[in-house]
């Protein structure tokens, strides 16, 4: 009886250090993936944020325009532009987007073209939809 108590307690603590090493390689898996999460889904997380919140600072170019063109009409196209410029830099900053005042100018410019398109307006060179030249360069081809 004294054996089998012996090969009982041994098998026991054989057990339980058993599942201490599952347990650890347990856990180090669990940080293997903590790593490995941080490299890159963090990051692509990041990036999708950021694509979100640029996404929204354009929506606000275009709104922004507008509401210069039609609230600032005695202003000069400079002084609208210079507002719209100060409201989309406080927005980037009030949102942390790392965005800068050459991307802003580039919203505004796109903006304002698209707006005078909406118009009736030329808005420049080069107005047509990629979609139409695409179609007027197949119509080439007939």
């Amino acid at each position: 009886m004294k054996t089998v108590n012996m090969i009982a307690h041994r098998c026991g603590k054989g057990i339980s250090r058993m599942s201490e090493i599952i347990l650890q390689a347990a856990a180090l898996l669990i940080m293997l993936c903590a790593a490995l999460g941080s490299a890159y889904v963090i990051p692509f997380i990041r990036r999708t944020a950021g694509n979100e919140v640029m996404a929204e600072i354009a929506e606000w170019a275009e709104r922004a325009v507008l509401f210069a063109q039609q609230t600032m009409q005695a202003k000069t196209g400079a002084e609208r532009k210079a507002y719209v410029l100060k409201f989309l830099t406080q927005l980037a900053a009030d949102k942390k987007c790392p965005i800068t005042e050459e991307q802003i100018d580039i919203l505004i410019e796109s903006a304002v073209k698209g707006m005078k398109i909406a118009e009736g307006g030329t808005g420049g060179q080069n107005t047509l939809p990629w979609t139409d030249l695409i179609y007027k360069a197949g119509d080439d081809l007939k």
